[in-house]
């Protein structure tokens, strides 16, 4: 969750009334020379899957991801919720906090699978609101309940229906764990909802409630992968919304969605979707981007472009991308950056002679996901009508050989209430608007007209 103004993004057309001579360009997020930061280099690590999260938590970065060991004779070690910290969020090492391995002593595991379904995509929250120290930090992940719980209790909800490509397993679903720390965490023995959605995220919104997002299914006769949301005020009990997300007639035949990051930004619900390409001379998979009105309304987003691509032939993160719960915004000496934390797959999905998984990182400029850009000619953004919400107009913008204005105009009458000063050959993420002219506003609809040449628009908010 991020804090500060409403942000105006151009991932989607909501903030578009009308342009000219504008495109929009998706970002392209620049991945860390030294990928992939952290590699499966103990004993117990046969790979490592950021189905997982990274938070910036009192001062150090903290990672939980999922490590995959199918060579381990013991289920129960085949999967498993690993950590990782980090000074910088570049450099990482991994404390031997978890559980004792009984081949190899103290490991960096905090929680292996029960042993019946393989533990997939732990997400972690830490909880702003709950007065519980010891519910402070609260992770959801993927299992099946243990053979003695099973047993003891029997599963709470009816077991779903195998189909080709998912075996349903009794008792399965998405478990919510709690913990005073993010280290030592409490289990519960049912989980919070069942069926077949293995990969998920978890994300807090501003009012506290929290939103998860996962990979589910809906056809009868296969495993055909799309993506649904549901809200809890308490990690306890959660509200269902159906499938919010699936592929349709604009996508390539194979297209299914592997599962989906959704947090707030700014005021916005942007989603990070793992598209997955499951034709038979493909199986790869990358990130596209999604917007919603709310948690239950999505809507793909960014003309459907690749916001991290895959690597080249060869390369640690040449058949797939998997991306972190949420991106970090973190400061640096250089100025901010977003931060997408995410895992790489070194060959198509189906393939288990070759496949590593390592983790690595993907940067972005603030707010951006997505610009509208313009050319060596003049061109124009019109905004719908918007309530200034009072404060300086700011504005994310790259012009270092071009120049952008923005005038102000009534919504209703059309009339000029405000214009800038020219911004030329500028490159921030925070321009403060300077006006030559400005009239009184009040609280009347405004429509922004800006001017560009020579430059791409990111956003743009009030202060």
């Amino acid at each position: 969750m991020t804090e500060g103004p409403f942000k105006f993004l151009f991932i989607d057309d909501r903030w578009i009334a009308r342009t000219y001579g504008l495109h929009r360009r998706i970002g392209q997020a620049r991945k860390h020379p030294a990928n992939p930061l952290i590699a499966a280099d103990r004993p117990w690590e046969g790979g490592l899957k950021l189905y997982g999260t990274v938070l910036k938590d009192n001062g150090r970065f903290r990672m939980w991801y999922q490590m995959v060991n199918f060579r381990e004779t013991d289920v129960r070690w085949a999967t498993g919720v690993a950590y990782a910290e980090s000074r910088d969020g570049l450099r990482w090492t991994k404390p031997l906090k978890g559980v004792e391995h009984s081949a190899h002593g103290p490991t960096n595991v905090l929680l292996t699978s029960a042993g019946r379904a393989h533990l997939c995509s732990p997400s972690v929250v830490r909880d702003r609101g709950d007065p519980d120290p010891g519910r402070r930090y609260k992770m959801m992940f993927y299992d099946a309940m243990s053979a003695e719980d099973l047993e003891r209790h029997g599963s709470p909800f009816p077991m779903d229906a195998s189909v080709p490509g998912w075996r349903a397993v009794e008792g399965e679903g998405m478990f919510v764990c709690t913990s005073p720390d993010g280290i030592a965490w409490d289990r519960p023995a049912f989980p919070a909802f069942a069926g077949p959605n293995d990969v998920a995220a978890m994300s807090q919104l501003p009012d506290g409630r929290l939103l998860a997002s996962f990979k589910t299914s809906e056809r009868p006769d296969r495993h055909f992968r799309v993506i649904e949301t549901a809200e809890s005020a308490d990690g306890r009990d959660w509200t269902r919304h159906g499938v919010v997300l699936e592929p349709d007639w604009r996508d390539r035949p194979g297209t299914e969605f592997y599962g989906m990051s959704a947090f707030e930004y700014f005021g916005n619900l942007i989603g990070l979707v793992c598209v997955y390409h499951n034709s038979a001379d493909d199986k790869t998979l990358d990130v596209q981007l999604a917007t919603a009105a709310s948690p239950a309304r999505w809507q793909r987003a960014a003309d459907r472009g690749t916001l991290i691509p895959r690597g080249e032939r060869g390369d640690w993160d040449a058949g797939g991308i998997y991306v972190a719960s949420s991106p970090l915004l973190v400061s640096g000496p250089k100025g901010d950056e977003l931060r997408l934390y995410y895992s790489g797959i070194s060959a198509r999905h189906d393939d288990m002679r070759y496949k590593e998984w390592s983790i690595g990182l993907a940067t972005l400029r603030p707010d951006g996901f997505a610009c509208l850009e313009a050319g060596y000619h003049p061109a124009e953004l019109v905004t719908p009508p918007i309530t200034v919400p009072g404060g300086k107009l700011c504005i994310n913008a790259q012009a270092r050989h071009g120049i952008v204005m923005v005038s102000m105009l009534d919504a209703e009458s059309g009339e000029t209430l405000a214009l800038s000063r020219p911004m030329q050959e500028v490159d921030g993420t925070r321009i403060g608007v300077r006006w030559q002219r400005r009239k009184a506003i009040g609280s009347r609809p405004v429509i922004l007209v800006f001017g560009m040449r020579k430059a791409q628009l990111y956003s743009f908010w009030f202060e």
